[in-house]
């Protein structure tokens, strides 16, 4: 509600003021509304000239230079020839006279076996080759006059013995033949009865044993012992009757036959014996026969030849270095036991080291034999050496995807050692026109490259093909022509962004 005051007190002359309260007050709530309404409106004014506004880039311009074209591959250093040295035979490591790293020459001695056995062996030999000599010389000078007079001793004892044999065995047959002597029989009866009265007074000891164990004056032990007794006497009883009935029958017709047997056996002897005993006189008299002769030279030659073997046994116990080479690795130690099939270290020759890399197969129809390859180490910061390709491997390993690559470097650097990693670039062409651009400007996606190729002021992905990275930048084979614009940092845009040029260069000013 409007109000103006005015009165009739007013003074003349002067102005009315009209007051509208109320109107004030309501634009003053109007401006608190307004406030909030035009920030965001800046805002939105500030974020869609960020997102709408064209991009400030750098773009380089694609330019061919002369470059020299290169593949890159990973490996290590590898000796000419490598091997794992061990002994020939099996024992104990007794000293080790190599230690990894030394550079060895061949013939060195890299370690040895524990040989107390082994020279216990070469002495047997020795020993044994010393008595085949000396049976040879023996043989050679014939027998000695004591030798000859044993000879004839043997000779005479087989004789005498001999014919006690003999004389023996005729004497039992004879006996059987003619029969038992009445004393033989006497003698035999008279045992029998002796027997028979013991048997008797065994029988009256067990009765009367028996009878006392019932009456328990006596244990039953002593019963048993009395029957014991009983049946020993009755046992020898009954082979004194035998022998009794054998007598007065005479021998039986098979004894004869056995006893006739014995007496040819002993002749037989008798007539070996003594053939051999003056077979033995007689060699010892002649001269040394050639076949005795020839025996004791084999028996020498064979001396000499286990005396050889063994003595070669013994060296086996000393391992050297059958090249020369630097010793890699060490798979023993003193004292532990090792077996032929057991390597005790490794030896690479570094005359002529080979290097080894693995090439990716997409580059294989680029490398040929005789091409010229720079080799760096990360290990070595600042070295590098000039090698060249020798030999490319007919197998790709289908899980790697790669083709082992041989290179032989030019000289041989004392950085240069088995099993380092190395790096090589091998040239694959020289001072060829390439466009290169930096490698910041390509990305890739799923494998594939891609450029940001500026047209009509606006950011556009386009795919391209690389070939190998050099210093100066990636290589662009195809998807690029001469003089088109590419974004520099392409990370920074997206396709489709609208770009302003703040800087334009060539890849050799990047």
């Amino acid at each position: 509600m409007n109000t103006t005051e005015s009165g009739a007190n007013q003074p003349e002359g002067e102005t009315v003021v009209t007051v509208n309260r109320t109107n004030r007050a309501r634009n003053r709530k109007y401006l608190w509304y307004l406030i909030p309404a035009v920030l965001l409106l800046a805002a939105l004014a500030i974020v869609l000239f960020v997102t709408f506004a064209p991009k400030r880039v750098v773009a380089v311009e694609a330019t061919p230079v002369r470059v020299t074209r290169t593949v890159t591959a990973s490996g290590e250093v590898s000796g000419a020839r490598e091997a794992d040295i061990g002994a020939d035979i099996a024992g104990v490591v007794e000293q080790l006279n190599a230690r990894e790293g030394d550079l060895v020459e061949q013939g060195d001695l890299l370690l040895t076996l524990e040989s107390e056995e082994l020279d216990a062996r070469v002495n047997q030999a020795e020993q044994a080759l010393q008595t085949a000599r000396a049976q040879l010389s023996q043989v050679l000078a014939g027998a000695s006059d004591e030798e000859i007079a044993q000879a004839r001793s043997e000779l005479a004892r087989a004789r005498q013995v001999g014919q006690a044999r003999v004389a023996a065995a005729e004497a039992e047959l004879r006996d059987l033949q003619q029969g038992a002597r009445q004393t033989e029989i006497a003698r035999a009866q008279a045992e029998v009865r002796r027997l028979r009265a013991l048997v008797a007074q065994e029988e009256a000891d067990v009765e009367r044993a028996r009878q006392l164990v019932g009456e328990g004056a006596i244990a039953a032990v002593e019963l048993e012992r009395a029957q014991t007794a009983l049946r020993a006497a009755q046992e020898n009883l009954r082979s004194a009757e035998e022998q009794l009935n054998e007598l007065q029958q005479g021998a039986r017709p098979e004894v004869i036959a056995q006893a006739r047997a014995q007496l040819e056996a002993a002749r037989a002897d008798y007539r070996t014996s003594v053939q051999a005993a003056e077979a033995r006189v007689q060699q010892l008299l002649s001269q040394p026969r050639p076949e005795e002769v020839q025996v004791a030279q084999e028996r020498v030659k064979e001396a000499e030849a286990a005396l050889d073997a063994a003595i070669a046994q013994r060296a086996r116990a000393n391992v050297n270095a059958p090249f020369d080479g630097i010793v890699t690795e060490l798979f023993v130690e003193e004292g532990q036991p090792i077996s032929p099939a057991q390597p005790a270290l490794r030896l690479v020759e570094i005359a002529v080291p080979e290097i080894i890399v693995d090439l990716d197969e997409n580059y294989l129809s680029d490398v040929e034999v005789g091409q010229e390859a720079v080799v760096t180490s990360q290990a070595f910061p600042g070295r590098r050496i000039n090698a060249t390709v020798s030999k490319i491997s007919p197998r790709v390993d289908p899980e790697q995807g790669t083709v082992e690559v041989t290179l032989i470097p030019e000289r041989t650097p004392e950085w240069l050692r088995s099993n380092l990693t190395v790096d090589a670039s091998i040239v694959i062409a020289s001072n060829v026109r390439e466009i290169l651009v930096p490698p910041s400007s390509v990305t890739r996606i799923g494998g594939e490259a891609y450029v940001m190729v500026i047209e009509n002021g606006e950011a556009v992905r386009r795919k391209v093909e690389t070939g190998g990275t050099n210093p100066q930048g990636v290589v662009i084979l195809s998807g690029l022509r001469e003089g088109e614009l590419i974004v520099r940092d392409a990370d920074e845009v997206m396709s489709g962004d609208r770009v302003i040029v703040v800087r334009r260069v060539t890849n050799g000013q990047v």
